[in-house]
């Protein structure tokens, strides 16, 4: 009666530890061993015949074994050439192992286990094929595509280059606050670039269809182009670039200073009824 419960509970364990596969860690080995069938039994379960991964992806090769000897530990075949070897510390016979591979160029590549036995034998598993496509794209690296492919199409959208105003602008006849205003200039006005300052700091426009000029301070526009083969235009610059070149948004329209309104040289005073 005490044998029959010692079997029960042996065959009990071995259920136990056999469901229990996950729980095996894997440690890395070196081993180069000849391969030569045995007795025994291992087999690839996952992943499956045929899937695809990308190029430093990360697989778990899982293998279950069983074995009427003792097991000392399992190789990691790739592509005919051993990748990995796990050796086992203590001896076992029934168990689950996993074994990670992580591909480093592009392929197709023939995957298999061995298991080697304590005295020297081994038992090959099956082979699995895994297709490895190109390098799986981060998050990051989507967005800095993005980024650049919006840049890149900016650059298309503007053949010229063309300044437009992101704040109300004075627009003056020369490069420098000590020019007079000539126009002044609202938000999201867009206009040709046809020249820059010695400093680099004063861009002048084409500001009307007849090819009047006036001269904007960098900092109250927003680029777009090349700018690369701007004409240089030897004009003195005159006093330093203050705050003041940047007018407050009046809250309305602009005051009469900033944006006069046209004259028409062919009429007269304006009379009040």
């Amino acid at each position: 009666m005490m044998n029959k419960k010692i079997v029960s509970f042996g065959l009990i364990f071995l259920l136990i530890f056999s469901a229990g596969c996950d729980m095996i860690q894997v440690d890395l080995g070196g081993e180069d061993q000849g391969l030569k069938s045995q007795d025994g039994n291992i087999s690839i379960v996952s992943p499956a015949d045929g899937t695809h991964i990308s190029v430093n992806q990360t697989v778990d090769i899982t293998s279950d074994a069983s074995l009427a000897a003792h097991a000392f530990g399992v190789h990691l075949i790739v592509n005919g050439q051993p990748y990995y070897f796990t050796h086992f510390y203590q001896n076992m016979r029934i168990f689950c192992i996993y074994q990670p591979w992580t591909p480093s160029e592009q392929g197709v590549y023939f995957i298999q286990t061995v298991l080697e036995e304590e005295s020297g034998g081994q038992t090959e598993s099956n082979i699995i094929t895994i297709y490895v496509d190109g390098t799986e794209e981060s998050p990051d690296q989507e967005i800095e595509k993005e980024v650049d492919d919006a840049s890149d199409q900016q650059e298309e959208e503007c053949v010229e280059p063309i300044a437009t105003t992101h704040s109300y602008a004075n627009c003056r006849s020369g490069p420098g606050t000590g020019y007079e205003i000539v126009e002044g200039l609202r938000p999201d006005q867009s206009f040709p670039i046809v020249g820059k300052s010695v400093s680099g700091i004063w861009w002048q426009v084409e500001r009307n269809s007849s090819g009047a000029t006036c001269w904007i301070w960098e900092d109250l526009i927003e680029i777009c182009g090349n700018t690369d083969d701007v004409e240089v235009i030897s004009i003195q610059e005159k006093d330093e670039v203050t705050e003041e070149e940047a007018p407050e948004d009046p809250g309305g329209e602009p005051d009469e200073e900033q944006l006069p309104p046209p004259k028409d040289p062919g009429e007269g005073p304006t009379t009040m009824d």
